[in-house]
């Protein structure tokens, strides 16, 4: 899983204050640096305290969804690379190379 603050780089932001739209357009903006996104999409999962963004992603070419996969350690499920992505109220900061594994405990 990775969390909001490894993934968006502005650190006098807070993650509550950030709409789905504005992570769709920050995610594909990341992902976008690898390739052509034909497809991201986002379903937000509240449960109890935990607030968690799944992501699914299509590229352009297998060598882009490598790629990415390589990058960010992301999983596949099905023929989506996926994501998860835990919101938290912490200041965002940017944090290269501190992913935890591949996402949706797929690792």
């Amino acid at each position: 899983m990775h969390t909001l603050a490894q993934l968006m780089p502005a650190p006098d932001a807070v993650a509550s204050s950030l709409d789905i739209f504005a992570l769709k357009d920050r995610l594909h903006a990341l992902f976008a640096r690898y390739g052509e996104v034909q497809r991201l999409d986002l379903v937000r999962t509240d449960q109890g305290r935990a607030r968690r963004v799944m992501c699914f992603l299509r590229m352009g070419s297998a060598e882009q969804e490598q790629a990415v996969v390589q990058a960010l350690g992301m999983g596949r499920f099905g023929g989506d690379l996926v994501m998860v992505v835990a919101l938290d109220d912490a200041p965002l900061a940017w944090a290269p190379g501190r992913f935890q594994g591949a996402a949706a405990g797929l690792n």
